[in-house]
C-alpha cells in the first residue's frame, strides 16, 4: 500500500503527530533557555557567603544589632576582595582580546615568541 492509497486512513492522524512534534520542539528550547539561564546566574554568584549581600544590607543589620562591628568589617573585605577579583578577571579577559595577534604557538601570551629570520645565502 503506498503513501496516497494510505491517505484517508492516515489524514486524521497527521494533524495530533504533527502537533506533539512541535509541542516537544517547544519544550526542548524552552529547556536550553532556562538552562542558560541558570547556568549564567550560577557563574555570576561566587562561592563566598557575603556574595548575596549588598554593603547597605550589611549596615542594616549592623544597627539592628544582629551583625558585630568586626562581622560587618570581615564580610565587607569578602565583598570588595570579590568585586577585585572579578575585575582583574574582566580586565585579564579584556587585554587579551584586545591584544594583537603574534606568531608563534603561545596563544595565551605567556611565553616570549621569538620570530625567525630565513637563512641568508652570501
Amino acid at each position: 500500500m503506498t503513501l496516497a492509497q494510505a491517505g484517508p486512513e492516515i489524514a486524521p492522524l497527521l494533524l495530533p503527530v504533527l502537533i506533539g512534534m512541535a509541542g516537544v520542539a517547544m519544550l526542548i528550547a524552552l529547556a536550553v533557555v532556562v538552562r542558560k539561564k541558570i547556568l549564567k546566574l550560577g557563574a555570576d554568584s561566587s562561592t563566598d557567603p557575603a556574595a548575596g549581600f549588598s554593603m547597605g544590607s550589611l549596615r542594616q543589620l549592623v544597627r539592628e544589632g544582629k551583625m558585630t562591628q568586626e562581622e560587618f568589617d570581615a564580610a565587607k573585605a569578602r565583598i570588595v576582595a570579590g568585586a577585585q577579583r572579578d575585575t582583574d578577571k574582566e580586565i585579564a579577559k579584556k587585554s587579551l582580546s584586545e591584544r594583537p595577534a603574534k606568531r608563534g604557538f603561545d596563544v595565551a601570551g605567556d611565553a616570549p615568541i621569538v620570530e625567525h629570520k630565513p637563512p641568508t645565502i652570501d
